[in-house]
């Protein structure tokens, strides 16, 4: 067991929504209905895929994350259905 009282199998997860600008993140999941899942997934955010991000827009504006060298902007709604572990 840690010293947070963690054991090793227990990650901090948030969304992509929460991590701050600069950070970077691994992909656990993505959750919600089947047209953002969808959307998502075409662009390569999966399970696996490492993002950072880039720039977090003030008044609810969008999220901007880099993935494999390509910038996207993400809705906060979207990218709150991004379930992340920080890097």
């Amino acid at each position: 067991m840690s010293p947070r009282g963690r054991t090793e199998d227990q990650q901090v997860q948030l969304t992509l929504d929460r991590v701050p600008t600069g950070g970077r993140a691994e992909v656990l999941d993505v959750r919600g209905g089947w047209s953002g899942h969808r959307r998502l997934m075409g662009l390569g955010i999966r399970p696996g895929a490492v993002l950072e991000v880039v720039s977090r827009h003030p008044l609810r504006g969008p999220i901007v994350v880099r993935l494999n060298g390509c910038q996207i902007a993400l809705g906060r709604g979207l990218a709150h259905r991004v379930l992340v572990r920080p890097r």
